[in-house]
C-alpha cells in the first residue's frame, strides 16, 4: 500500500479503479491535482466493497493525522470558538 500522510486541510478524493481483466477493484486516495496519497493493497470483488474499505481507511487516516499533529504541537488541531465577552454599558 502506498501511504503518504494526509495533511489536515487536504480533502482527498476517494476513487475506485478496476485492476485488470478479472474486474477486481481497488481504491485510491488522490489530491485534487491528481497526486496519489494512498492506495489499497487488497483488491475487492465489487466496486462497493472497495469504496467502503476506502472510506474506512480515510477516516482512520484523518484521525491518526489529527492525533499526530495534536501530539507534536501540544494543541488540538480543532479550532475552538473565540471567547465572546460583551462589555457592560456605561
Amino acid at each position: 500500500m502506498t501511504s503518504e500522510s494526509i495533511p489536515l486541510g487536504v480533502a482527498p478524493s476517494l476513487i475506485a479503479v478496476s485492476t485488470g481483466a478479472d474486474a477486481r477493484w481497488s481504491w485510491q486516495l488522490i489530491t485534487h491535482s491528481g497526486r496519489l496519497l494512498q492506495q489499497s493493497a487488497d483488491t475487492f470483488s465489487s466496486l462497493t466493497d472497495a469504496l467502503v474499505d476506502g472510506r474506512r481507511h480515510l477516516a482512520a487516516s484523518r484521525e491518526a493525522t489529527r492525533l499526530r499533529d495534536e501530539d507534536v504541537t501540544g494543541q488540538s488541531s480543532r479550532r475552538r470558538p473565540p471567547d465572546l465577552r460583551i462589555a457592560p454599558r456605561r
